[in-house]
């Protein structure tokens, strides 16, 4: 890769580049706008509309300092008038004149109470070259430290120093009438009319595809149909099922049944095991790993988050361990030591079962004899990322709490998939009553939850934000920071406890603040959405959700599904000023329509290129252009089996498959 170096940047600037995870030319190449704004046809004052982002054009009539304010005053071909306000621009009075010609593009607000007056407040653009600034202007995502100019610059310098060669062949070019990478990337960061950015959009779109197509087809060919791995007993899972205060729900029976008859038939078992937020996945898992275990091999259970992992880990040790197993964990908090003795257990085999995080696809992981790997929320991983465990030869297993059709699992997982689904959930269980709150009314949520409180319950608050933000676009979301004062003044008047998690927090404090709430030591947990995945306390029975709208939906789904896991009745609050959005929360609990109904609102083009960890966004882009992927599939089939097109796209695609891996 390039080095930034190139652009001759100052250190200062390469920091502040690599903090936002650009760290080479074509990381910057590829730092695409996250949206524009078409300033292509400036409009007449009397034309701007409230809050539209708009261009003018007008002579300078006054230019006025007010305590270091700079006021400039503007008037149009007609005589109508604006106020143009900057706040720490003071050098503005030396680069422009009264009677100076600019166009000026920004934010456009009306002053209601002075017959509709135009202004903007620190518009995006105001300049004497009116032509070179007549444009579609591109937004980048903030980086701290630096202005947007700047960051333009930087992204044009690199254009110039960018590959110019295209991965792909003219004929795939012609086939889906795509334009070449290189112009692609020019129209994303100088576009001239918004056609431009369809085009690199749609170009973008293939280029996410192909991709993902191409490293899955790769795993795909390294899978065999049969295994040398024998499973002849079953004693201990029977023993454990037995154990179980519980009865095991027909669904997971059906399930378990069907995966453990292909280990039997010495199948190499390839399945994704779905089913909705608390049908009893992972019980099915643990009695898979045991079956395997028990029959001499190894077992391992990767999770996304360290808080799952533990979850995981705790409840996988407490069932098995009785039965003479040895269950080992490891995750990146862990010290040098620790890891070191661990990994050589888990080597010498003196480790059964081991769970884990993203820590499992190092390198230094070795298995005596690995017999099954089990992956939770297999989305959430980028499909590089899981080939690193090298699973050839192993039954695997992966768990998604968002059911999809067969088709698509086909599609995101590979034609050589089992999908089992867990349609029943378990004795007891109740629906989760979803009520949207408009946020001007969230103070009635608190009597909602001090009523379950006082029948010994427990609640979640959850918010989008840790602090406060100075940018106006949040001034409207309610922090954690504010939340959590507010929720402790509220509820510990009537004696009851507040507890706190973010994010920000190391590992241990998350997990053990989480495990003081589920010993009851806090009734009601304000935290950030890192309890999305693995926080599991039946007693719990109101989630309530700030801000809803700075969610995505399969997240408010994840979230909502923490509570509604014991017998009583739970309750689920979005609060939002956007409340008609969120009526598929009331009407439905199934994890695919509700992606369904995600994918309609935001529209494929939001994950068009994004840098989203794991493969959420290809199921997506899958979704919306189901007869492009299949397309895609099959071109991508077709060049593995030709060895002069395979090494030419093996070589081409080198880079981006280390990018993927990274990510």
């Amino acid at each position: 890769m390039t080095s930034l170096n190139l652009l001759g940047l100052r250190k200062d600037k390469v920091e502040q580049f690599n903090k936002k995870g650009i760290y080479n030319i074509q990381d910057l190449v590829d730092f695409i706008p996250r949206k524009y704004y078409d300033f292509t046809k400036p409009k007449l004052i009397k034309e701007l509309e409230n809050d539209s982002f708009d261009a003018v054009i007008g002579i300078i009539t006054e230019i006025q300092n007010k305590n270091g304010i700079i006021i400039i005053k503007l008037k149009d071909d007609l005589n109508s008038k604006m106020n143009i306000t900057f706040f720490n621009q003071a050098y503005l009075q030396k680069k422009f004149k009264v009677n100076d010609k600019v166009i000026v593009c920004g934010k456009v607000k009306y002053l209601e109470n002075y017959n509709n007056f135009r202004t903007m407040t620190n518009p995006l653009i105001i300049s004497k070259d009116i032509e070179g600034n007549k444009r579609v202007y591109p937004v980048y995502s903030s980086i701290s430290g630096m202005s947007q100019d700047f960051l333009e610059k930087s992204i044009l310098a690199a254009l110039n120093l960018s590959d110019k060669d295209d991965y792909l062949e003219n004929t795939l070019l012609s086939k889906y009438d795509l334009i070449p990478k290189y112009k692609a990337n020019i129209k994303f960061h100088r576009p001239t009319n918004m056609k431009d950015i369809e085009l690199a959009k749609k170009r973008l779109l293939f280029d996410d595809l192909f991709f993902f197509n191409y490293e899955l087809s790769k795993q795909n060919n390294k899978v065999h149909d049969s295994s040398n791995i024998e499973i002849k007993k079953f004693d201990k899972c029977k023993e454990l099922i037995n154990k179980l205060p519980f009865e095991l729900t027909e669904g997971q029976r059906l399930v378990l049944r069907n995966l453990c008859k292909k280990i039997k038939n010495k199948k190499t078992l390839n399945a994704l095991v779905q089913g909705d937020v608390g049908v009893g996945k992972t019980l099915v898992a643990i009695l898979l790993m045991l079956t395997v275990t028990e029959n001499g091999y190894q077992s391992c259970l990767v999770a996304p988050t360290n808080i799952l992992a533990k979850q995981h880990y705790m409840e996988l040790k407490e069932l098995v361990e009785p039965l003479g197993f040895k269950v080992g964990f490891i995750s990146g908090e862990l010290k040098k030591r620790e890891l070191k003795a661990i990994l050589k257990d888990l080597e010498d085999g003196l480790i059964d079962m081991v769970v884990g995080t993203h820590s499992l696809f190092g390198d230094d992981v070795k298995f005596k004899n690995l017999g099954i790997a089990i992956i939770d929320e297999e989305h959430r991983f980028g499909v590089k990322q899981r080939d690193k465990m090298k699973l050839e030869n192993v039954h695997r297993v992966s768990m998604s709490a968002t059911p999809i059709p067969r088709s698509l699992a086909l599609a995101m997982y590979g034609d050589t998939i089992d999908v089992e689904t867990i349609r029943t959930q378990p004795a007891g269980r109740k629906e989760v009553e979803t009520n949207i709150v408009n946020i001007d009314k969230k103070n009635i949520v608190y009597d909602k939850i001090l009523k379950e409180l006082e029948k010994g319950k427990q609640a979640y608050i959850v918010c989008p934000l840790i602090n406060k933000s100075e940018n106006e676009k949040f001034e409207n979301i309610i922090n954690l920071k504010d939340e959590f004062e507010n929720s402790k003044k509220f509820f510990e008047k009537h004696g009851f406890k507040v507890g706190v998690v973010n994010g920000k927090m190391k590992e241990d404090e998350i997990s053990n603040e989480i495990q003081n709430f589920k010993n009851k030591e806090y009734h009601v947990l304000v935290s950030t959405s890192i309890i999305e995945v693995g926080v599991n306390v039946p007693n719990a029975t109101v989630m309530v959700i700030n801000n809803a709208e700075r969610f995505g939906f399969s997240q408010l789904h994840q979230l909502r599904g923490r509570v509604g896991r014991g017998s009583d009745k739970s309750y689920c609050y979005l609060v939002t000023d956007n409340t008609e959005k969120f009526d598929i929360f009331t009407k439905t609990r199934d994890g695919f329509e509700i992606a369904k109904e995600d994918l309609k609102l935001r529209g494929a083009g939001d994950f068009i290129g994004t840098a989203q960890s794991g493969n959420n966004k290809y199921l997506m882009l899958m979704l919306s252009n189901p007869e492009l992927n299949q397309s895609i599939k099959e071109d991508v089939n077709l060049i593995l089996k030709e060895e002069k097109r395979f090494k030419r796209y093996n070589l081409f695609l080198k880079s981006k498959e280390e990018e993927i891996e990274s990510k």
